[in-house]
């Protein structure tokens, strides 16, 4: 009995340590994120963080891809706005 105590104390254990660094790296990745918005370079971010470079880069083409899509989205909406208000009140 004991010992299962002490497995389920050092499974616990270790979960909670695998969450922290879960959360360590969010948090590195946040940071890049508002880094990369302020236009730093990616080996400063890099450094910064503590990620490394081609993480970094990574998630800035991500972030532009995203914005990207934001942008396009919002463009393709508003031209489908736009025809669809001609077309009700435009004669």
């Amino acid at each position: 009995r004991e010992k299962l105590v002490r497995d389920e104390i050092s499974r616990l254990e270790g979960a909670k340590a695998e969450g922290e660094q879960i959360g360590i790296e969010k948090e590195k990745r946040s940071t890049a994120r508002k880094l990369i918005a302020m236009g730093l370079s990616i080996s400063d971010i890099a450094k910064a963080t503590g990620l490394d470079e081609e993480a970094t880069l990574k998630l800035k083409k991500l972030l532009y891809i995203v914005k990207f899509s934001y942008y396009a989205c919002c463009l393709f909406l508003s031209q489908s706005f736009i025809s669809l208000f001609q077309r009700l009140f435009i004669p």
